[in-house]
């Protein structure tokens, strides 16, 4: 799970939110009550965190006879946020290197 946590983490998902999903991960769907037992989190913690991944739209909610389920929709969505900041650190590299020099004439450096 080491991966999971470096890509996560890379993708700027806070700390409790990468255990959650980590968690997910290695148990598979689970409510909101359990993963808080695991991960020795609150409840209302938990779903702060579930709420950042469902936004992320890494995780899925399901009502299972009256409760919410969260699971891992699919590894996929992951690798799809990583090629889409891939994606957005390259379009700012190119800004950033067609501005640099007019940056440079602007800016005193020690360089």
């Amino acid at each position: 799970m080491d991966i999971l946590e470096t890509v996560l983490q890379a993708l700027d998902i806070p700390g409790p939110a990468r255990a959650v999903y980590i968690d997910l991960a290695a148990n598979g769907s689970s409510t909101a009550r359990m993963i808080a037992v695991r991960l020795g989190m609150t409840r209302p913690s938990v779903y702060d965190q579930v709420k950042i991944l469902l936004d992320k739209g890494v995780l899925a909610e399901r009502d299972m006879d009256g409760k919410a389920e969260f699971a891992i929709r699919d590894l996929a969505d992951v690798e799809r946020l990583l090629v889409q900041k891939k994606e957005d650190l390259a379009d700012i590299a190119e800004t950033f290197a067609k501005e640099k020099d007019g940056l440079l004439h602007k800016t005193k450096s020690i360089a």
